[in-house]
């Protein structure tokens, strides 16, 4: 045996020894990656293998995408010049995961259907299954949701037929979340709630309160908040019982949102408040920002409150900014920017809405981007500059449009038309106002002063 062996081999039986040793691997990286050039030198099929098996776990957390992809494709390519199917199977699907954690789910996808194949072949049923369902979160992740559950139903189908009650609780959670994405949250929820008879069934005390969970968050999004704070309080119930502390963090807030729909003010801020304290004793800086958030926003409804509110605001900015988190100071440069907007100072606002709005551009955030132009919008109409109005909520309204969300569209319509309509320009105003008033009139809701409104409106055309 050589140096070059004797090198690579001292690392491969240390991490067979010491598996997470994540201290090790960062400070030995360097040395490892040599090892691994090393071992592809002697190339010794088992060797590499054993060498890919054993690192590319690490490699995976630590988000080394381009080496696990490189690496695993080494190890595939081995695999299957000795005629090692599982082999070439597990070297695959780390790359297929890479891809996708890069956001090329087109190539993840081709990675998936080299495994599907290799199964199907072999007969290898449990795998065949992962294949297609991680085509079809690949597809989830493209925003195809129809092929999404296409591929989701096929591998809850070889779940069931192995008995595969655990791989049946993924699927069909998937299903949900595929249905949920297409809105059709009332048939997620059905889904979610036959995960979660599952994960009860086998007694998946952390599946219980996952699933609880998503069903209260569906029934929330429906405004069904009675229900919505059922099941946040089961899920609740489960986590303290298991000593979940950062879970029962997350469930106080949202059922702090819950009983703020609700009109439920006290049990809101007994919540967040609650939460806020564990987030602190804990050093939970993500949540202690949301709660602080949310604290704020509860505030900024109530007359008189909105000093307070600002404060809650400004406290969770700071924080956000040590956290280095952008999406999220957006977010609260956007609070801040409403409160000013609410009680009349609107260059604050303008100032505000206009940070946060570079902030979602510079993170490439559409949502974040779409709501500071609406925000900005709505301000220039309170201050009068109608054109800057308009300008803002069609920048608006064109990025709502490309993300597909119907709803927040339907808003934005309506809000640019009252600007046109201000502006004279009647024809265009009506186009916006009633495409919004169908939609809005298609899933239930059905506004008497819109409807008032837009007959006068017709008149003036």
């Amino acid at each position: 045996m050589n140096a070059r062996e004797r090198h690579a081999r001292f690392y491969l039986n240390y991490i067979k020894s010491n598996p997470e040793s994540w201290t090790w691997f960062d400070s030995e990286w360097l040395q490892i990656s040599l090892g691994w050039e090393e071992v592809n030198q002697i190339r010794e099929s088992t060797l590499v293998l054993d060498y890919a098996r054993l690192f590319l776990p690490l490699l995976d957390r630590r988000a080394l995408w381009k080496e696990v992809i490189e690496w695993s494709q080494i190890g595939f390519e081995l695999a299957k010049e000795i005629n090692r199917p599982k082999d070439m199977i597990a070297q695959l699907r780390y790359q297929g995961r890479a891809n996708q954690r890069l956001g090329m789910h087109n190539l993840a996808i081709d990675v998936y259907k080299v495994i599907l194949d290799i199964a199907q072949r072999t007969r290898d049923k449990r795998n065949e299954g992962a294949a297609l369902g991680d085509i079809g979160t690949c597809f989830a992740g493209l925003r195809n949701s129809i092929k999404a559950m296409e591929h989701y139903e096929q591998a809850l189908s070889i779940a069931k037929a192995l008995g595969n009650l655990r791989d049946q609780i993924t699927w069909l959670g998937n299903i949900g979340n595929s249905l949920a994405e297409t809105g059709k949250v009332l048939q997620s929820i059905e889904y979610y709630k036959k995960a979660l008879t599952i994960a009860n069934d086998i007694g998946d005390e952390r599946g219980k309160r996952f699933w609880s969970g998503n069903i209260a968050a569906s029934y929330h999004e429906l405004g069904d908040f009675n229900q919505a704070s059922d099941f946040y309080n089961k899920a609740l119930e489960s986590a303290r019982i298991a000593g979940d502390i950062r879970e029962e963090v997350n469930l106080l807030t949202n059922l702090g949102n819950v009983y703020q729909n609700l009109g439920e003010t006290e049990h809101a801020f007994e919540n967040y408040t609650l939460a806020l304290s564990i987030s602190r004793k804990n050093c939970y800086s993500t949540t202690e920002i949301s709660c602080l958030n949310n604290i704020g926003i509860m505030l900024s409804f109530q007359n008189g409150h909105e000093e307070e509110s600002l404060k809650y605001f400004r406290q969770a900015l700071s924080l956000t900014r040590k956290n280095l988190d952008k999406r999220q100071e957006g977010n609260i440069l956007g609070n801040i920017g409403r409160i000013y907007r609410n009680t009349g100072r609107t260059k604050k606002a303008i100032e505000y809405f206009q940070q946060a709005l570079n902030i979602h551009r510079l993170i490439n955030n559409p949502r974040g981007e779409a709501a500071s132009y609406s925000n900005l919008g709505l301000t220039y109409q309170d201050s009068g500059e109608l054109e800057k109005a308009r300008e803002n909520m069609s920048f608006a309204l064109s990025i709502t449009r490309n993300i597909g969300d119907r709803y927040a569209e339907a808003i934005r319509a309506w809000n640019l038309g009252l600007v046109l309509e201000e502006l004279g320009q009647y024809a265009s105003a009506l186009d916006l106002m009633q495409s919004a008033f169908d939609y809005e009139k298609s899933i239930g809701k059905n506004d008497t002063d819109r409807a008032s409104h837009l007959a006068e409106l017709q008149r003036k055309v």
